[in-house]
């Protein structure tokens, strides 16, 4: 079993952000076969005396369900249905464990099981089983786009990209135009806010090969954070800038960057994807 890792996808998000005043900021981690997640409802979450209100449990299960499918798809997944069993009383400032891992599996669906025990007084709260839909990164972007929230525009201080790094190396293999490749490149790119920190981009006339890891030669590295790294796959323009604000550092070739980032393509005239 792999160490367990902390699963969030954007600080503003309701459920597990920890940049939202008035959200749940669940903190869950996942090891590769089940997501954990320990938490005590706050007193603001009461429905009757001392007891936790039902509209919130929804809220802890759907939230911990759905970061189980994207830990486990490596992609966006959304909600298609919820079923909810209340057993037990949940109660306030009393702390529980969640308990959420993949049931099934096909091409778009993925299934989730649920349960949650208090930790306090050992009975089972509730469970749940929740059928959620793999999104395609494109398709995710698209409705980013349509709500002016793309990644440029997210303010991701306080929080762990990492995830969507992941999920954007795939948008970036959507949107990678083989027929602008003027010459074929290998980069690796060093994000130092994103675990795993290292990955490869080869740049190919047949399209776009993302890995993990960074191979001992490549054309050039990109070293920065996550916001640097947005700023320059949405603008290529931005390099010099960056690295002359100390933002970013380039070891090797910077001209094979440019190559690979000149071939992406977000459908709309410029970089905001």
């Amino acid at each position: 079993m792999t160490a367990p890792t902390a699963v969030m996808h954007y600080p503003r998000c309701f459920g597990c952000g920890t940049a939202n005043a008035g959200g749940l900021k669940l903190e869950a981690h996942w090891d590769g076969s089940e997501l954990r997640i320990e938490h005590s409802a706050p007193i603001d979450s009461e429905g009757g005396p001392g007891v936790v209100h039902g509209g919130y449990v929804a809220s802890l299960v759907d939230e911990a369900m759905a970061l189980t499918a994207s830990a486990f798809a490596g992609t966006p997944a959304m909600t298609r249905r919820v079923e909810l069993d209340y057993l037990a009383p949940t109660l306030i400032e009393s702390p529980i464990e969640i308990t959420a891992r993949v049931a099934e599996t096909g091409a778009r669906k993925i299934v989730i099981e649920l349960t949650a025990r208090s930790l306090e007084h050992g009975y089972e709260c509730f469970s749940a089983r929740g059928v959620y839909i793999r999104v395609p990164p494109d398709k995710w972007i698209e409705q980013m786009r349509a709500k002016q929230r793309t990644t440029t525009k997210l303010d991701f201080a306080g929080g762990d990209p990492s995830n969507y790094f992941r999920w954007q190396t795939q948008g970036l293999q959507s949107v990678f135009v083989a027929d602008r490749v003027a010459r074929e490149v290998t980069v690796a790119v060093v994000i130092d806010d994103v675990t795993p920190p290292e990955w490869t981009f080869a740049a190919t006339r047949h399209g776009l090969e993302v890995s993990e890891g960074r191979p001992e030669h490549v054309d050039a590295t990109f070293h920065g954070s996550f916001t640097a790294w947005q700023d320059y796959t949405h603008d290529e323009r931005a390099l010099a800038d960056l690295v002359d604000a100390g933002r970013a550092r380039v070891d090797g070739d910077p001209a094979a960057l440019d190559v690979f980032v000149g071939c992406l393509d977000f459908g709309t005239g410029h970089r905001d994807g």
